[in-house]
């Protein structure tokens, strides 16, 4: 993970220079599940998340080639590179390349151009001037561990009726037309974790609709749905750039185990803006 912004100082013209953001950092092997199941079952007040203030969501596919304009107007927004590679050049003509997994600051007061190169992909989310704030820090870059192939692995897990959470694609995150931004989504703010390497959360419900962004390391998720007597273990892993909506609210929930140390974004989204569920035989 490298996280950048494009600064101006001393009046001269904006330069990119690494980004600090705010991160609760979970430290330690096995982190204790049972407040996840009280607070989902009502019997623990839900905890204050202190999440960042967001104007909503917004996603799009770029072609090989094309100048997204990050930086127009006053708005200030979060970009996660997600699939491809964006490089940016500066005033000063230098050259940076964000990979998946990357984050970008940008601000109407930059002068820079962004060029995507490949199917490019990415997630952007709308923030205040005053973010990231009098708590960020810099931050580690942690794991390195590339996914297997250049598509994000984009899933969905929610509770079904048997009370056990199952895994669908979340191919609708994405507009189908190319080099279109999507209609953005409403969300309720956004955080970032950090996870030590071989940190353990068994079995749990995620309480609340989180819409994470992978920026380093390995999360294998575990889950009990799809489970056939004596077949495998429904399991999927989720490195830099792939995102997982989280929605498995109540019920058995799933396990987290963690490969390397882990950085990742959670986005939260009420029930009424989530996208349909998609399965083989269609939305539900």
């Amino acid at each position: 993970m490298k996280a950048w912004q494009f600064a101006a100082r001393n009046g001269q013209a904006a330069q990119l220079i690494r980004l600090p953001f705010p991160s609760l950092h979970r430290d330690g092997g096995w982190i204790d599940p049972m407040p996840y199941r009280l607070q989902a079952s009502g019997e623990l007040p839900m905890p204050k998340q202190n999440l960042s203030l967001s104007s909503g969501l917004r996603t799009i596919r770029l072609s090989d080639g094309d100048q997204p304009d990050l930086f127009a107007g006053d708005c200030h927004t979060l970009n996660f590179v997600i699939a491809g590679t964006l490089s940016f050049s500066g005033s000063d003509g230098a050259a940076t390349i964000l990979e998946p997994g990357d984050i970008l600051l940008a601000s109407g007061a930059a002068d820079a151009v962004a060029q995507a190169a490949g199917v490019c992909r990415l997630v952007q989310l709308g923030v205040g001037a005053e973010w990231p704030g009098s708590d960020a820090e810099l931050q580690d870059s942690g794991a390195v561990m590339p996914r297997p192939g250049t598509e994000p692995n984009l899933r969905r897990m929610d509770k079904q009726a048997d009370d056990r959470t199952w895994f669908s694609g979340l191919a609708n995150l994405f507009p189908d037309r190319a080099d279109t931004w999507s209609t953005v989504t409403p969300v309720l703010g956004f955080r970032f974790l950090r996870f030590s390497d071989q940190a353990l959360i068994d079995w749990h419900p995620e309480v609340v609709n989180n819409l994470a962004i992978f920026l380093s390391g390995d999360m294998e998720i575990e889950i009990g749905g799809g489970a056939n007597d004596g077949g495998p273990i429904p399991i999927d892993h989720f490195r830099a750039g792939d995102i997982l909506l989280a929605a498995d609210r109540t019920g058995e929930g799933h396990i987290d185990r963690m490969h390397g140390i882990i950085h990742l974004a959670l986005i939260v989204i009420e029930d009424r803006y989530l996208w349909p569920i998609k399965t083989e035989k269609g939305a539900l």
